[in-house]
C-alpha cells in the first residue's frame, strides 16, 4: 500500500520548487552565462532544464504509457535541447521555473493510490516498476 499520495508528492514538489525559485533569484542575471567547467551547462540553462524537467513525466504517465521499450528518449533530448537553447532573461527563465512546477504540482496533486500503483515496463523490457 502507498502511503505517499499525490497530494504528498505535490507538497513535497512544490518545497524543492520554491527552494530552487529562491536560488534562481538569488544569481545575479550577470552569472547565468557562467559555465563551471568545459561540457557542463550555463547556469541559466541548467535553470532552463530544471524548470521543463518535469515533461518526462508528463510523456510517459500523463499519456499513460505501460511501457517504454520502443519509447524515443532521444528526440524528447531534441525536444528538451531546443527548448533549453531558446534566449531567455533571469525573469524568463524564473517565470518559467514557477510556471512548469506549479502545472505539475497541480497534475500530481491528481493522482490517485490506484494510479501510482500502475506497472510500467522498463526500458530494456526486463523489469517493470510503478508509476510512483
Amino acid at each position: 500500500m502507498i502511503r505517499y499520495g499525490g497530494k504528498e508528492l505535490a507538497d513535497a514538489f512544490r518545497t524543492v520548487r520554491k527552494n530552487t525559485v529562491q536560488v534562481a533569484e538569488d544569481i545575479p542575471e550577470s552569472k547565468y552565462d557562467f559555465v563551471a567547467a568545459p561540457e557542463v551547462r550555463p547556469v541559466g540553462k541548467m535553470l532552463t532544464h530544471v524548470a521543463i524537467s518535469t515533461r518526462i513525466w508528463e510523456k510517459v504517465h500523463k499519456e499513460k504509457l505501460t511501457t517504454l521499450v520502443g519509447f524515443n528518449f532521444f528526440a524528447l533530448m531534441d525536444e528538451f535541447n531546443a527548448e533549453e537553447n531558446k534566449s531567455r532573461t533571469k525573469a524568463e527563465i524564473v517565470q518559467l521555473l514557477r510556471s512548469e512546477g506549479e502545472k505539475f504540482a497541480s497534475w500530481v496533486e491528481t493522482l490517485t493510490p490506484e494510479f501510482l500503483a500502475e506497472m510500467v515496463t522498463e526500458p530494456d523490457g526486463k523489469g517493470q516498476k510503478s508509476r510512483f
